[in-house]
Order: structure tokens, then C-alpha cells, then sequence
């Protein structure tokens, strides 16, 4: 029964090991002894493990149980974005990409080994919480983060609508953690927002994140602008945290010219593995355009951004972006569970990685809002003004105009970029966020 069992565990085992081992990346290849290498002669260390454990464990273990919890122990060990997804929660990954998913409205990442926030979506409960960009989760529910894993604590984030997780973060400025108690809910992404006039001649469009949907509501979006008379145009993907590569990727293919190069990526040996080039001139062309980037702005926003400075279509204004650069590919498995890999970083079209490092606007500018600001002087009426403010088209284009970051945009495509900001902009490139 005993080596039945493992030898069960091991072919399967052993596939999902070869194939981790051939789609991976890592970034440096270190002298190793042949044998640590080779995967043959490691097995019998595993055939071993399981035997221990079906022979004098004190509980009765499944196969399968043993088999997911090795998958989870192997995908963590390669980088933090690397996962084992077993079925129930491979179904919640298509079901976010498709838009619409359960939870607190938080994008994390692994930072520095600390569960940091990548970007709150805007409208979901962790936005109307105040939980901000670079973030870091200490605590949920009073279990310390750094003490699990990190699709443990995505998952202890998730849970039934209506009920509650607390959190605990550390944030830049603040002596002390703060506390917040966040009700999840469904959370439904509309990718695409405020496609509005902001003042004659000037189209602003929001880019939320980049969903199966994105393409398309881009789409109706910019025809509006167009329509209402927009020559130029602000593109708006703060606080962004990406999504699906082919959605960024159609995306530039709206903004950009016939055979402008938009990304690439390389794989671990450093070869080129994909590439995507804009395969016609756009159907609306907009004379002057500007992407507002900031550290909430993450992978596909990136890669928007990157792609529109690189070929000279656009001048990034705001602040620098979070900085991930790295491709995941999900792969599905024959039981309906799937392992996410990172296969790949990707480029620039200037050949640059921003992995770790954030692109680095063209016009840095800090983020301030007039409007906002006092209205949070009155704490007890701020959320119903504020949402008075998004949800009524006048003062919502308003509260973009009293915004620094837009009202700099617009001044940039009025009035070109000022020299003293190229220069702080080159002083800092390259700034490790």
C-alpha cells in the first residue's frame, strides 16, 4: 500500500517537477554540483518523505493531499509570483480575468519579502477604506503575514460577501500600524472610465485594469472622446495593477502606429520568446497624448506606458510606477488545478526591464487634490460628497481639474514639457521603488 501510494505521488510529482523545471526563469544561473541537478536522483528523497509519512504520520493522509501540498511547497520556492492553483481557485483566476470576482478589491504582490499592495480598485471596499499603494500588510486577522505564505494570505483576504477581514499595514509617514476592518463583497471591475471632455480639445479616459473586456470598452470609450471633438488625449492608468499581456497589448494597438514595436520578452537564457508589434495604424489618431502613470500603476500599465514613451507617442506625467516586469503563464492541469509560472520578463521596446525599478515618468509630479482635500476637513459627510462628486459628470470633470497630476497633463499638452522636469525626471531614472 505504502509504496503503491508513492509511486503514484512520484509520476505525478516528477511531471509537474519537469515541467516547472523547463518553464521557469530565474534571472542567474550558479555553478551546481550534477547531482543537486538532477531530478532522478532527488526523487528518492521525496519517495522516502512520503513513505515517513503514510507509514507514521498520526492522521490518515490522502495522495492528493500530499501531491497539492509538494505543488505548493514547489511553485513558492521559485519566486513570489510563481503559484500551484488547485481547481476552486484556478476557477476564481478565470473568473477575475473575466472582470467580476469575491473579496476586499486588493491587488498584493511579494516585495522585499513583505506582502505589499500593488493598487486598490477603485470603488471596491479596500478603496473606500483608505488602504493606499505600497501598503504592507502586516496582519489578517491576526495572523502575522510574514509567517505564511503568500497565496495563504490571498486567500485569507478572500472569503463569503458580508463578512469581515481585519488587516494591519505599515505605511510610509505613519509611527504606528494602522487597522482597518474591511467587509468583503463581489467585486465587478468596469475596466474602462470617465471617457469625458476635460476642456476644448482635450479627451481623458481611465484605464482600471485590463480584463478580457478592456479592448472593447477602450473602444466605445475613445469614439465618444473623438465625437465630442477630442484632438488630444489623457490617458489615465494610476493606480492600474495590470491584467491580461493581450489586453495591454490590444490596447496599444488602438494608441500607436502600424509596426511600432510595443513589448518583447525574454526567457531564461536571455531569448527573445515573444513579440508584439501594432499590426495597423490606429482608426482614431489623437495629435498629442498623455499617460498618467503613478506607484499604483503595475505590469500591463506599464507596458502601455513603456510602449507610448518608447515610440514617442505619448509623455508620462505623474509619478514612478510600482515596477513588475515579469511574465506569468498559467497553465492548466489535467485535474483542473494549474500552476502559474513566471516565464518570462518582459522589455521595453527601448530594451529596458523595469522589473523592480518602475518606469520613471517624464514629468514627476506628486499627487494632490483640492477638491478632496477639503472635503475630508468635513470627516462626517466626506464619503457621501465624494461620491456625489464621481457619480454627477460635471463635478466629476471638477474633481479631475482640481487633481495636480491631471491639471500638469493638460498643461503639458498645451504648453510642451518644461525643461526643469526633464532633468529631474533623467535624475532619476532608474529609482528602485
Amino acid at each position: 500500500m505504502v509504496l503503491s501510494v508513492a509511486k503514484k505521488i512520484i509520476s505525478t510529482f516528477l511531471l509537474m517537477l519537469l515541467l516547472a523545471v523547463t518553464s521557469g526563469y530565474t534571472e542567474e544561473t550558479e555553478a551546481v554540483d550534477p547531482k543537486d541537478d538532477d531530478i532522478y536522483e532527488q526523487i528518492p528523497l521525496f519517495t522516502d518523505a512520503v513513505t515517513l509519512i503514510e507509514k507514521y504520520y498520526v492522521k490518515d493522509v490522502l495522495a492528493k493531499d500530499m501531491v497539492y501540498g509538494a505543488l505548493k511547497g514547489l511553485a513558492s520556492s521559485l519566486d513570489p509570483f510563481s503559484e500551484f492553483l488547485p481547481p476552486q481557485k484556478f476557477d476564481d483566476i478565470k473568473t477575475e480575468t473575466e472582470g467580476e470576482f469575491g473579496g476586499i478589491g486588493l491587488v498584493v504582490s511579494q516585495r522585499n519579502n513583505k506582502l505589499t499592495v500593488v493598487s486598490p480598485m477603485e470603488g471596491t471596499p479596500a478603496f473606500e477604506a483608505g488602504v493606499k499603494a505600497e501598503d504592507i500588510i502586516l496582519e489578517i486577522d491576526g495572523i502575522l503575514t510574514d509567517e505564511i505564505s503568500f497565496s495563504a494570505a490571498v486567500d485569507k483576504m478572500r472569503g463569503k460577501p458580508g463578512t469581515n477581514v481585519e488587516i494591519k499595514i505599515e505605511r510610509a509617514g505613519e509611527k504606528e500600524p494602522l487597522a482597518f476592518k474591511i467587509e468583503r463583497a463581489i467585486v465587478e471591475i468596469e475596466s474602462v472610465k470617465d471617457a469625458d471632455i476635460l476642456e476644448d480639445g482635450i479627451g481623458y479616459v481611465r484605464i482600471i485594469d485590463f480584463d478580457q473586456k478592456t479592448a472593447k470598452m477602450l473602444e466605445r470609450a475613445l469614439k465618444k472622446i473623438k465625437t465630442l471633438g477630442a484632438e488630444s488625449l489623457i490617458v489615465d492608468v494610476r493606480n492600474n495593477p495590470g491584467g491580461l499581456l493581450n489586453a495591454a497589448v490590444a490596447v496599444c494597438n488602438m494608441l500607436l502606429n502600424k509596426g511600432d514595436l510595443i513589448v518583447y520578452t525574454k526567457d531564461r537564457s536571455g531569448k527573445e520568446q515573444l513579440r508584439f508589434e501594432v499590426k495597423s495604424d490606429p482608426d482614431l489618431n489623437f495629435e498629442k497624448m498623455i499617460v498618467l502613470i503613478n506607484k499604483g500603476s503595475a505590469s500591463g500599465s506599464e507596458i502601455v506606458a513603456g510602449a507610448l514613451k518608447d515610440n514617442k507617442r505619448a509623455v508620462l506625467v505623474g509619478e514612478t510606477s510600482f515596477g513588475k516586469g515579469s511574465v506569468q503563464t498559467v497553465v492548466p492541469l489535467r485535474d483542473g488545478s494549474a500552476l502559474r509560472l513566471t516565464t518570462a520578463i518582459y522589455y521595453t521596446p527601448s530594451g529596458i526591464s523595469i522589473h523592480g525599478k518602475g518606469i520613471v515618468p517624464d514629468v514627476k509630479v506628486e499627487h494632490k487634490n483640492a477638491i478632496i482635500d477639503a472635503l475630508k476637513e468635513e470627516k462626517e459627510t466626506f464619503k457621501e460628497k465624494r461620491n456625489e462628486y464621481i457619480y454627477d459628470k460635471n463635478k466629476r470633470i471638477e474633481l479631475l481639474l482640481a487633481d495636480s497630476q491631471v491639471a500638469k497633463a493638460i498643461d503639458v499638452l498645451k504648453n510642451g514639457i518644461p525643461p526643469e522636469s526633464e532633468l529631474k525626471a533623467e535624475d532619476n531614472n532608474g529609482e528602485s521603488i
